[in-house]
């Protein structure tokens, strides 16, 4: 018989055991950007952050693993910057105890990644941040649903597999809706695994191959006929690797540098410099 112990309640979160593995439910509302009274005490507004990190100290100590759940990614525009930056920090700290972080919100099919230092994109990668797709169409968009595949005794993320309903077939039919197998993640983009260092690197891929970033495109709403130019991706890319709002704006100052020094070298070029 498989035995579930319920550990704790605070404030809409709970953390429970199932083996040697720790189910945190996260309630993030709490650095919702639409809630007012939040403004007053962004770091930590109801003590949820502080409860996050007893929970993943004694999980560290009892030598368990974690999977957290919560809404709204930490990077999103709509997550208060001082809880996002909060939250990184204890990614960065827990990140060998956290061996998964599954989040909405967004509607989009998409991933995040925390380095170790959270403000340099060129230091190593720790950690990746899974943003699974909506049922909910809002907006243009095709319902779709994962899962994931786990290994039992690590609990390790071995693979997932998206789901979707094709809206379009749907209109047309007089038959009942039927689900689509969309993707495997490691077949779409070839990965070796679903560490961090994969995903990292499948950025890179995303960046300089146009059938990769056609593939993610697609994924990313669940249809292949929303065009993406150079720089919806590279907002997209951005977002990826912006997992706390300075990361959003060094991205800004990378692209506007780049747009400067594209202009000095013109310049540069007409003179014969």
């Amino acid at each position: 018989m498989l035995i579930i112990l319920m550990l704790h309640f605070s404030r809409g979160s709970y953390a429970v055991d199932y083996g040697n593995l720790r189910l945190i439910s996260l309630n993030n509302g709490y650095c919702d950007n639409t809630n007012m009274f939040i403004y007053i005490n962004q770091t930590d507004p109801d003590g949820s952050l502080t409860w996050l990190v007893n929970q993943l100290w004694n999980a560290e100590k009892s030598g368990k693993a974690v999977y957290i759940l919560s809404h709204i990614p930490p990077g999103d525009e709509e997550c208060l910057e001082s809880w996002s930056r909060n939250y990184y920090r204890i990614v960065i700290r827990f990140e060998q105890t956290i061996r998964g972080q599954f989040f909405g919100h967004t509607h989009y099919d998409s991933f995040s990644i925390f380095f170790t230092d959270m403000n340099n994109r060129g230091t190593a990668p720790l950690s990746v941040l899974f943003t699974a797709p909506s049922v909910s169409t809002f907006e243009e968009l095709n319902p779709a649903y994962r899962i994931y595949s786990v290994n039992p005794t690590d609990w390790e993320i071995l693979d997932y597999e998206t789901y979707f309903l094709n809206l379009s077939n749907t209109k047309t039919s007089k038959e009942s809706p039927k689900w689509e197998f969309l993707y495997s993640a490691k077949d779409e983009y070839n990965l070796k695994d679903l560490s961090v260092t994969e995903w990292n690197e499948l950025i890179k891929r995303i960046e300089r191959d146009p059938e990769i970033s056609r593939k993610f495109n697609k994924n990313y709403v669940r249809r292949d006929d929303v065009f993406c130019g150079k720089k919806c991706l590279e907002k997209r890319i951005c977002l990826i690797r912006a997992s706390h709002h300075n990361q959003k704006e060094l991205c800004k100052d990378e692209n506007k540098n780049k747009r400067i020094k594209l202009k000095l070298k013109a310049i540069m070029n007409f003179f014969n410099f």
